[in-house]
């Protein structure tokens, strides 16, 4: 009998939902199930329409990362139709982005981090924060206004606006309400060990609660890592082959993870915890990580660095763009004939994260599961550091009566 807890109460029973069932045997978790439930996609809606209206559906058609995603068919549909942004409207995209992958992570930390250890939801902290990005966005797109048409900003853009650098700075102290700065998360694990004891931020709690857990083994899902456009290019171009990638995205025949842990799990420190055993601290050591990750970037494009390219062609009216979000790499491919959308994909972080060989499958398996409120408290901090875009259930089955999912 599959037993149901956790339950996501922001999600309404119409809504896209993940299920992750735990199969627990012998006072472990032996078997996981993850599956996804969808609405029909949202990049259906796009077929058929003109490129410009096509633009401004993805901005109405996701309530999150809406910035990313619309980023991501600009730079699909500029490559469709051989149009090219100049280096300006490429850097404040990128910056718009970064700023809403700021926004998504401290609100995370603030309100749903906070709940889960115990503390009161920061209200006052999210809302500072988010008036100080309000202003850096401001900052941005006054100074390239043409950011979110095909083909970017006017002659005349400049970039960087002589009021980032300063409007990053101000979030950068914001941030360290909830997050200290890099050196500290990547020195050694008997410094993240001492801040998660003695500091008293969100952060902190989180970490030290994932700490007094007990070991769990080395996950098995390798980071998403050295991607390359063109090959989601050659996976993509055939109908068949192209609607099981888009299910059930694979990096190098095998699940793949994104997300904060895979851009962090190359640092000592990360590499350290999950290897003693400690992998739920790294996941949230890499969140915090990743934040500052993400100020440093900002912080680079308002000193004037070149953000990467990371858009492509794939032969006449074909092209895809990738952007790191929040929750991981975003990828859209469109075709274009006539100026208007025929076909339009897109693998989002959660389609690679909540494969059924992924990251949210294979992370509990092994954990110890007699206390059944500890459990289940240690899997909402695994959701809220994974962070799918979509709500999810919680539901535990008797793994020696019930079969299915993986052990």
């Amino acid at each position: 009998m599959v037993e149901a807890l956790g339950v996501d109460a922001r999600a309404t029973p119409t809504e896209d939902r993940i299920t992750l069932i735990l199969g627990v045997a012998d006072g472990r978790v032996a078997r996981t199930m993850v599956s996804v439930s969808r609405r029909a996609t949202a990049a259906t809606v796009l077929v058929g329409q003109p490129t410009d209206a096509a633009v401004r559906l993805v901005g109405l058609l996701f309530s999150l990362c809406g910035t990313a995603q619309t980023v991501a068919a600009l730079g699909a549909l500029e490559a469709a139709t051989a149009r090219r942004s100049s280096p300006e409207t490429v850097a404040a995209r990128q910056a718009l982005v970064l700023i809403e992958a700021l926004e998504q992570g401290a609100l995370r930390m603030g309100l749903d981090w906070a709940a889960l250890v115990g503390l009161a939801p920061d209200d006052s902290g999210v809302r500072a924060l988010r008036d100080d990005l309000e202003a850096l966005r401001a900052i941005v797109t006054t100074a390239v206004s043409g950011w979110d048409r095909i083909g970017g900003a006017d002659d005349g853009a400049v970039w960087p606006p002589a009021a980032l650098a300063d409007a990053v700075g101000a979030v950068s102290a914001r941030l360290g309400r909830w997050v200290p700065d890099a050196a500290t998360l990547s020195d050694s694990v008997t410094a993240i060990r001492a801040w998660a004891e003695d500091d008293q931020s969100v952060s902190a709690r989180a970490v030290a609660l994932a700490l007094a857990t007990p070991p769990e083994p080395a996950p098995n899902v390798p980071p998403l890592a050295g991607w390359r456009l063109v090959t989601f290019a050659e996976r993509l171009r055939h109908d068949a082959e192209a609607a099981a990638f888009v299910a059930r995205p694979e990096w190098r025949g095998a699940a793949a993870e994104t997300g904060a842990l895979a851009r962090c799990a190359a640092l000592p420190a990360v590499a350290a915890l999950v290897t003693e055993g400690a992998g739920l601290a790294a996941r949230l050591v890499a969140r915090a990580l990743d934040l500052r990750r993400t100020e440093a970037a900002l912080g680079a494009l308002a000193e004037g660095e070149a953000p990467p390219p990371t858009v492509t062609g794939d032969g006449p009216g074909v092209g895809l763009a990738a952007v790191e979000t929040a929750r991981g790499l975003l990828v859209h491919r469109v075709v274009v004939a006539r100026q208007r959308v025929t076909a339009w994909q897109i693998i989002a972080p959660t389609d690679w994260n909540a494969h059924p060989d992924g990251a949210l499958a294979r992370t509990p398996l092994g954990w110890v599961a007699t206390d059944r409120a500890a459990l289940t408290r240690r899997v909402h901090l695994l959701a809220l550091a994974i962070d799918p875009c979509v709500a999810y259930d919680l539901r535990f089955m008797d793994a020696r009566t019930e079969g299915g999912g993986h052990a």
